[in-house]
């Protein structure tokens, strides 16, 4: 085997981003498009051109995987793998899901291996690391639901709600081990820093009250109208 993925003789795997570059091209020419807005015209270069960057990076892993050469693959297991087979594997990207083509290399009662994803550095799962990290990011200052429509306005990724609740999990797995990892240089230092809090301003509740403050909050003047009542300690 010369070649981990056959693409059809004289086909080049770039082709089908240039038909998609010329539909764009196409549609902004015609008379359609000079009475379009600018707010349709960006909605068509934005939703056009992620296909157009979809079929490119589509394009790219064929012609990766057409120049993908045998290897000698031998496991952590320190079993051999020396069968080969075509396969695949999909890729859910920030620009829409892709196939991954690649050679796996195979042995009797072990698992396979695929040297690509390796190459590729791959995540087990099917979503890429800029849409994981799309979602850790959201995750960290808007609801699970909010991270989900944002995905789809802003990214041709498709992530259920579901998965990106797990996504969100496993991306802070390693909070403790980072922090725990972390250098902390001991300051040779004699200075304490103290802070005081009086609580003024805070309204309490009035039952919570010691009795003597409480009878100078009866006593005093509500004035709610423009900042809270002034309060005794």
């Amino acid at each position: 085997m010369s070649a981990a993925y056959a693409v059809a003789a004289g086909q080049d795997p770039f082709k089908s981003a240039r038909e998609q570059a010329e539909v764009m091209e196409k549609h902004l020419r015609s008379s359609e498009s000079m009475e379009s807005t600018h707010a349709e015209l960006e909605g068509f270069v934005v939703d056009e051109g992620r296909e157009y960057q979809r079929r490119l990076l589509q394009a790219h892993l064929e012609l990766r995987a057409e120049r993908e050469r045998p290897v000698v693959v031998k496991g952590a297991d320190g079993v051999q793998r020396k069968h080969r087979r075509l396969s695949s594997r999909a890729l859910m990207s920030v620009v829409g899901e892709v196939d991954v083509p690649r050679v796996a290399y195979q042995a009797p009662g072990v698992p396979g291996l695929h040297p690509m994803d390796a190459a590729l550095s791959l995540p087990d799962e099917l979503y890429s690391h800029s849409v994981r990290r799309y979602v850790a990011e959201s995750a960290a200052r808007s609801s699970f639901d909010e991270v989900v429509e944002g995905l789809r306005k802003s990214t041709g990724a498709a992530v259920p709600k579901r998965q990106v609740e797990e996504l969100a999990e496993r991306a802070a797995q390693d909070f403790d081990a980072f922090y725990s990892s972390r250098a902390v240089e001991v300051e040779d230092t004699q200075a304490l820093l103290v802070l005081s809090f009086d609580g003024k301003g805070i309204a309490m509740r009035r039952e919570d009250l010691r009795p003597a403050t409480r009878k100078a909050a009866d006593a005093g003047k509500h004035k709610l109208t423009k900042r809270l009542a002034k309060r005794g300690r």
